[in-house]
């Protein structure tokens, strides 16, 4: 524990690294293991590694953001290849530091359309005190 299997230069040049700072590596853990669902080094809470430095780890600003765990780890709708979940998405947008996605959702559309009944309403309710009105 604390160590992984590393692959070198040279095959018979292999061994065991420390585990690298930020990073997990629970018994077991090989290089040549990465993306796979054997034992393999991860990040620990609060870092995360990109796809495609999967040994180096970044501590994350905000550590709700980065969970931990296999390379490119982020929080829902936060994009894993910006270093530290720090960007959302395509599709997604921040919220208060949190990524939601544009789901197209129209909240405001029953109150834009009960606000327009009810101008309607009045509108025609005074024309309706006025002489003329029908």
């Amino acid at each position: 524990e604390g160590t992984y299997w590393a692959l070198r230069q040279a095959p018979d040049e292999a061994g065991c690294d420390p585990c690298p700072p930020g990073m997990e590596c629970p018994h077991g853990s090989d290089i040549r293991n990465l993306g796979g669902s054997l034992q393999h080094p991860v990040a620990k809470a609060g870092y995360m590694t990109l796809r495609t430095e999967p040994l180096k780890a970044y501590k994350c600003e905000n550590t709700r953001l980065c969970p931990g765990g296999p390379a490119g780890s982020c929080a829902d709708h936060h994009d894993a290849t910006s270093v530290g979940c720090g960007a959302c998405m395509p599709g997604a947008f921040s919220d208060g530091g949190n990524c939601v996605p544009c789901d197209g959702n129209l909240d405001v559309l029953p109150f834009v359309l009960v606000m327009l009944m009810v101008f309607f309403r009045l509108g025609r309710i005074g024309c309706c005190r006025e002489p003329g009105c029908h």
